[in-house]
C-alpha cells in the first residue's frame, strides 16, 4: 500500500474537489444521457452493439455472453480484443445500458484521471498543491483525451 512519506498530509479533501471538477466539466454527457453520439463514423457503432450485447444476454436471459449475435453474423468473444464482458466497464453498461454505462465509464476514467495526475505531480514531482491542482485540472480539460 502506498503511504506518504512523513510529514506530508493525506490529500483527500483535494482528490474530491478534483473529481467533483471533473463530473462538473463532465455534465453535458448527463444532460445527454441517453442520446447516441453524433458522429457518422462506423466504429462508434460497431462498440455499441458489442456493449448492447451484454445486457441483453445477462438481463434477458440469464448468462455471460460467448458471442456477439449483431456483428458479422456472429463473433465469438474468446478472443475478441473489445470484449467488454472482461472488463470493469461491464459493471457500468449493465447498471446503465450500452450509452449511459459508457457516458458513465469516461467521466469515471476522467476522475480517476484527474485525481491520479493530482497523485503524480504532488507525490513524485513534488510540486506545491496549487500547482498540482492546475496541472490535474488542464488533464481533465484537454482535448485529447
Amino acid at each position: 500500500m502506498l503511504t506518504p512519506p512523513p510529514g506530508r498530509p493525506v490529500h483527500g479533501w483535494r482528490y474530491l474537489a478534483l473529481v467533483t471538477f471533473m463530473t462538473a466539466v463532465a455534465a453535458p454527457l448527463a444532460l445527454t444521457w441517453r442520446n447516441l453520439p453524433s458522429s457518422t463514423e462506423a466504429d462508434v457503432f460497431k462498440n455499441l452493439a458489442a456493449d448492447a450485447a451484454l445486457p441483453e444476454a445477462v438481463w434477458r436471459f440469464g448468462e455471460w455472453p460467448l458471442w456477439n449475435p449483431y456483428l458479422g453474423g456472429g463473433i465469438p468473444w474468446a478472443g475478441y480484443v473489445y470484449n467488454p464482458g472482461l472488463s470493469p466497464q461491464s459493471l457500468f453498461v449493465l447498471a446503465a445500458g450500452e450509452v449511459g454505462g459508457l457516458k458513465l465509464w469516461t467521466v469515471a476514467l476522467l476522475a480517476l484521471g484527474v485525481a491520479g495526475t493530482f497523485g503524480v505531480l504532488r507525490d513524485w514531482f513534488g510540486a506545491r498543491v496549487p500547482a498540482a491542482i492546475f496541472g490535474a485540472a488542464l488533464f481533465g480539460v484537454s482535448p485529447w483525451l
